[in-house]
C-alpha cells in the first residue's frame, strides 16, 4: 500500500505583515492541518499566513489519508521573519562640482532598490548610485525584498559657488587698474592672488571684492572663494599694449624665400603697420604679414590703439646661403658585389645630414655613413642649416654573382688548329681572387698548370703540340668575398 508523506515549500525569510505563500507538496494527502508557529493554524492545502511579529517560527504540516499504509505524516520546518527596515542615512555635504556614492554599500541581485527623486543619480535602480553636479536634494531609497520594502532616508547637503569677474583687460602704458568680483554666497572667504597656487596673497582683508593692481607685465590675477571648505576660482588677465606688439624672435631664412611674420597674442582692436613697407607682399596693416627676403633684414611693427597708444617691437630675418648647388655627393666605391659596401660621402661640412633609404646604411644621420646595399641603390641626402634644406642624390651599383657555373665556366672543347678560332682553353671568370687551374692527360701527367685567369693552354706540352684526346682538369678558385670554389671536369682536344 501507499504511504502518506507530508512536505511543503515556503520562502526562508518572510517580513512582518506581509502575506507568505505556503505550498503543500505531500502526496496522498486527503486532509491538511498546519500550524504557524505563533498560534495561528489553517486546514488549506496552500495557506497564506502573515505575522505580526518578527523571530524564528516553526511551521508544522500533518497530512491524512485513511487509505494509504500510514495513515498521517508530520513535517516540521523553521522560518525567519524581519522586520522591515526604517533608517536615515549620514547627511553628506559636499561641493557643486563633486561626484560622490550615495545609499547603503550592500547590494543584493535579488532585491529591487529605487530612489526618489532620481535626479543627479547615475542609476537610480542601484543601491548606491553616483550623484554629480547636483543641487541639495532630499532623498528616498525603497528596497524590495522577499515581502519586505525597507526604505532609507538621506540627505544631501551641497555648496554652491559663484564667482564674477570683470573680461580681460588692456591698460596703455604701466598703470593700476580696479579688479572686481563679485561672489556668492556674499559671506563667503575671498582670497586674491597673481599665482595660481595662491602662495601670494593679495589682499589683506579677506571680504575684499575689490583689488587695485599696478602690473609691470602682463599678468593674470587669480580669485577665489571658499565657504564650508569649498572653493571656487576665476582669473582675470591684465594686458599692456607693449606686450601686444611682440614679434617671434629673430630668425634664418633661405635666399629669396617668402617668410610669415606675424604678433604673438595680437590684439584685434589694435592697427598695425609693418616696416620695410616695399618688402610687404600680404598683410600690411594686420598683426600678420608675408614678406620675401634677398638679404638681412630687419622687420618693425607698430601698434596703435584708439586711445592713441602706440608701441613698437623689431625682429632681424637673417638669410641662409645654403642651396642645392653647394652640395656635393660621392660613394665609394661606386660599383660593388652583392655584400660589400660602399662609403657615402656628403659636402659641404657643418650641417646636418639626413640619409634615405636607412634600411642598408649603418646610420642616416651621418655626413659619411657606410652603406651595404642587397641590390642597386640610389641614396639621398638632405643637408640642412636648421632653415634651408638641400637635396643631392648618388647611385650605388650592385652586381650580383655566383661563385661558380655559369659564374667561372670552363670549356668542354677547343681547337688550336691555326685557324685562328678557339686557338687556346681559358677559365672563363669574373670576380675571381685566386685561381689554381690545372689538367692531365689520360695516364696522369701533368700537361698544363696557371694561377693567372688570363693565362690559356694552347694544347701543347714543352712547345709539342698533344694529339686529340680527352683530358681532365681540376679548377680550385676564390671568389671575391672570400667564397670558394673547386670543380673537376674533361676536356676534349679536337685539331
Amino acid at each position: 500500500m501507499p504511504l502518506t508523506i507530508a512536505d511543503f515549500e515556503h520562502t526562508p525569510v518572510g517580513c512582518v505583515n506581509a502575506p507568505i505563500q505556503f505550498s503543500s507538496t505531500s502526496t496522498f494527502a486527503q486532509t491538511y492541518s498546519w500550524n504557524f508557529g505563533d498560534e495561528s493554524t489553517s486546514s488549506s492545502s496552500n495557506p497564506l499566513h502573515e505575522y505580526d511579529e518578527p523571530g524564528v517560527y516553526t511551521v508544522m504540516l500533518a497530512v491524512y489519508d485513511n487509505t494509504t499504509c500510514n495513515s498521517v505524516d508530520t513535517i516540521y520546518k523553521t522560518i525567519t521573519i524581519e522586520e522591515a527596515v526604517v533608517e536615515s542615512l549620514n547627511d553628506l555635504d559636499a561641493c557643486s562640482d563633486e561626484s560622490f556614492t550615495i545609499g547603503i554599500e550592500s547590494s543584493n541581485p535579488d532585491y529591487e532598490y529605487s530612489w526618489s527623486p532620481v535626479q543627479f543619480l547615475s542609476n537610480p535602480n542601484i543601491s548606491n548610485p553616483v550623484f554629480t553636479a547636483g543641487s541639495s536634494t532630499d532623498y528616498t531609497l525603497t528596497v524590495q525584498r522577499a515581502g519586505c520594502v525597507d526604505t532609507y532616508y538621506q540627505t544631501l547637503s551641497v555648496t554652491e559657488l559663484g564667482i564674477e569677474v570683470p573680461t580681460d583687460t588692456t591698460l596703455c602704458d604701466e598703470g593700476s587698474v580696479v579688479l572686481n568680483a563679485s561672489v556668492f554666497p556674499s559671506n563667503a572667504v575671498i582670497e586674491w592672488s597673481d599665482e595660481s597656487s595662491f602662495g601670494n596673497i593679495l589682499n589683506d582683508n579677506t571680504q575684499d571684492t575689490d583689488i587695485e593692481v599696478s602690473p609691470a607685465v602682463p599678468t593674470t590675477y587669480y580669485v577665489r572663494i571658499t565657504s564650508n571648505e569649498c572653493t571656487l576660482m576665476d582669473e582675470v588677465f591684465v594686458n599692456l599694449v607693449s606686450f601686444q606688439t611682440v614679434i617671434q624672435g629673430d630668425f634664418t631664412a633661405c635666399i629669396g624665400d617668402t617668410v610669415s611674420l606675424s604678433v604673438q597674442d595680437p590684439n584685434p582692436d589694435f592697427n598695425y603697420s609693418w616696416q620695410p613697407a616695399n618688402l610687404v607682399i600680404d598683410g600690411q596693416n594686420t598683426s600678420s604679414i608675408e614678406a620675401v627676403v634677398l638679404q638681412e633684414t630687419t622687420f618693425t611693427v607698430s601698434s596703435e590703439t584708439e586711445d592713441g597708444c602706440v608701441a613698437t617691437d623689431d625682429v632681424v630675418v637673417q638669410v641662409s646661403q645654403l642651396s642645392s648647388q653647394d652640395v656635393t655627393t660621392s660613394a665609394s666605391p661606386t660599383y660593388l658585389i652583392s655584400g660589400q659596401s660602399s662609403l657615402l660621402n656628403a659636402e659641404p661640412d657643418g650641417y646636418t645630414y639626413s640619409w634615405t633609404p636607412i634600411s642598408t646604411l649603418n646610420s642616416g644621420a651621418i655626413q659619411s655613413p657606410i652603406a651595404t646595399p642587397l641590390e642597386t641603390t640610389t641614396y639621398y641626402v638632405t643637408v640642412s642649416d636648421g632653415e634651408c634644406v638641400a637635396a643631392k642624390s648618388v647611385t650605388v651599383y650592385v652586381t650580383d654573382f655566383v661563385c661558380g657555373e655559369p659564374t667561372i665556366y670552363v670549356p668542354n672543347t677547343f681547337t688550336p688548329n691555326a685557324d685562328n678560332k678557339n686557338e687556346k682553353l681559358y677559365v672563363r671568370a669574373n670576380n675571381i681572387d685566386e685561381m689554381y687551374f690545372v689538367i692531365y692527360d689520360r695516364w696522369g701527367e701533368k700537361v698544363f698548370e696557371t694561377k693567372n685567369v688570363y693565362q690559356g693552354w694552347d694544347g701543347s706540352l714543352n712547345g709539342r703540340k698533344l694529339d686529340p684526346d680527352v683530358y681532365v682538369y681540376y679548377l680550385e678558385a676564390t671568389c671575391l668575398g672570400g667564397e670558394e670554389y673547386f670543380h673537376q671536369g674533361n676536356i676534349t682536344l679536337i685539331r
